[in-house]
Formats: structure tokens, sequence, C-alpha cells
């Protein structure tokens, strides 16, 4: 990535989500020979004195938490956590059932509320979709 900003034209834009991008690679590679910090710092030390203060101010902060964390390890995983939200918001929230289906009503009873009033709206209840079989015999 480091390498890319060469070809970014000079877009303030783009080289401030380039840095931001490297800040976050940064706190969830593996910090092996320090390969990705080291791109980090030599791209924020040519950008901090830039004219833009957004690209300016991120530069200067990945520097400073560069410095920090030369003498806190976990100063990096600390201020930029791994990012889980592609992971299942429901986990341990949702019960499951016996037979391994998952019921959601029992996280979800906060809405109870806002359904009831919808429904006296006129809105229309909800009917869970009905198992179609048809669909795979149709393709002859």
């Amino acid at each position: 990535l480091a390498a890319d900003d060469a070809r970014l034209r000079g877009s303030p834009r783009a080289r401030s989500l380039l840095l931001t991008a490297l800040v976050k690679l940064a706190a969830q590679l593996p910090d092996d020979g320090g390969a990705c910090r080291s791109a980090l710092a030599n791209l924020a030390d040519r950008f901090k004195a830039s004219s833009e203060l957004d690209l300016q101010q991120r530069a200067l902060e990945a520097l400073n938490l560069l410095d920090a964390g030369a003498t806190d390890p976990g100063l990096f995983e600390d201020v930029l956590p791994y990012d889980a939200s592609l992971e299942d918001p429901l986990d341990g929230v949702v019960t499951q059932g016996a037979d391994g289906s998952r019921n959601a009503d029992d996280a979800l009873g906060f809405l109870d509320r806002f359904v009831a009033s919808a429904l006296a709206a006129g809105a229309a209840p909800y009917q869970k979709p009905a198992a179609d079989s048809d669909d795979d015999d149709d393709d002859d």
C-alpha cells in the first residue's frame, strides 16, 4: 500500500485513507520484523508537514502512536482492537432450540411495543416464509 502512494497523484483524501489503512493494518498484523510499521513510519514522516490539515493530523497521530507503541507493545491492539463487525452480533444473545434453530424472540423483546403500535396503525403482521419445495423440480 505504501508503494502505491506515487500512483495517487497527490490526492489528499486518498493519501489520508492510505495512511489510516496502514495504521489499522499495523495494529492487526503480527509485527514480524516491523515491515508494516516501518512503512507506516516512512509514509507518516513524509506527510507530517503536509499543507492538508487532515493528512497532517493523521500522520502526526500515527507517528505518536508508533512512538508510544515502542515502549508499550500492546498499545496498538488496545487503541485499535480487532474489528469484530463480521462476527455474529447475536451470539450469546439468541437462544438455540433443541432442533438447532435459533430463537431471537427473547433478544428482540424490546421491539414489542414498536410492533404493537405498527399493527394498531394497520401494518400487516409478520408471516414466516413458507418452505418452497417446488424450486428444485422446475429445472427440467
